[in-house]
């Protein structure tokens, strides 16, 4: 904003965030689901967590997914509805709010 040219274009607006109450569920769901402590408090932190996890989760179940190609073992509908759930999540994460009551409105906030 340092040329006067672009101080009439320029729009800003404040950050909309999760409530805290929303980001404590969520976080203490992950802490039970992932059995983990160090989850971080902030809501950046809570989100880029989210992203890390279940997408290591999304391609383990893949990477499961791909034995179902050549041969029908048990277990392949689990498999395919992980992965389902997985890809539900991780398509929200570009909005933080979004993908934070996403997570909370899970019956019981589980996955």
């Amino acid at each position: 904003m340092r040329q006067k040219s672009y101080t009439g274009s320029v729009l800003v607006s404040p950050k909309v965030s999760a409530s805290a109450q929303t980001i404590r569920i969520v976080k203490d769901f992950l802490q039970e689901f992932f059995n983990v402590m160090d989850i971080p408090n902030d809501e950046d932190g809570v989100v880029e967590f989210i992203k890390l996890r279940f997408t290591e989760l999304n391609d383990k179940y893949r990477a499961l997914q791909s034995n179902y190609v050549n041969a029908s073992y048990p277990g392949q509908d689990t498999v395919k509805d992980s992965v389902r759930r997985l890809n539900n999540i991780l398509n929200q994460a570009n909005d933080n709010i979004t993908l934070l009551e996403s997570l909370k409105q899970k019956p019981g906030c589980s996955f």
